[in-house]
């Protein structure tokens, strides 16, 4: 069972929810030697190395949690983050690994995005939804709610969910790029425009970016 007032998982999960991958991985890393026989933290792992495209170390993981964990909602998760599988066959896994573990918020995350896929942007909010519900500071998820709400048509709950994740600690990282983007926003005549330039503005500031502060990368 994962102790979550934990300080060590406390910590691991501010870093992933605010956007440290690298340092995340580095902890997760840790968190798999003290503990080998918690899946979780291989499932964490290779979720992260699926997010920022290192396959030669995803594939690694992928298989290290099929042959120890088989059966498991990480297991599940592990086969549905395959590249290249089928869309319809990634929402059965991930629906299967939620019957196993209700409470683990990747799983949301990751089936919500399969829903945008299929165009069932309501189900993507739900589940973008539970994640928030489980994980409130899951900043990213505020992002991509809110560019599913705008394809909805919700643009009230869009604005709401976008000035959210503005103020939140990933984007202050980004200043310069904040203050473009409440430029945009202020001017709210057309936000379906609007979001597409906020989101592709962002997109491309985060390119690359490995969740470490301006200024304080290594030389």
């Amino acid at each position: 069972m994962i102790k979550q007032n934990d300080v060590a998982v406390r910590h691991l999960y501010a870093l992933i929810y605010a956007g440290y991958y690298s340092a995340a991985i580095q902890e997760l890393d840790g968190l798999v030697e003290a503990d080998p026989e918690q899946p979780r933290w291989l499932a964490e792992k290779l979720g992260l190395l699926s997010d920022t495209l290192r396959w030669v170390d995803f594939f690694a993981v992928q298989e290290q949690l099929r042959k120890q964990f088989p059966g498991t909602a990480e297991a599940k998760l592990a086969e549905a983050l395959t590249p290249g599988m089928p869309v319809v066959r990634r929402l059965h896994l991930l629906d299967a690994a939620i019957q196993r573990d209700a409470e683990f918020v990747k799983l949301y995350y990751y089936r919500a995005q399969t829903y945008r896929l299929l165009n069932m942007e309501y189900q993507a909010i739900q589940d973008f939804s539970k994640c928030l519900e489980l994980a409130p500071g899951y900043y990213e998820v505020y992002l991509w709610r809110a560019r599913t709400a705008t394809a909805c048509g919700l643009s009230h709950a869009a604005l709401k969910d976008l000035m959210t994740y503005f103020v939140s600690p990933i984007c202050k990282q980004r200043a310069r790029i904040y203050e473009e983007i409440i430029t945009v926003l202020e001017q709210m005549k057309k936000l379906d425009l609007a979001f597409e330039i906020i989101f592709n503005k962002h997109t491309d500031a985060m390119e690359g970016w490995d969740g470490v502060p301006d200024g304080q990368q290594n030389p």
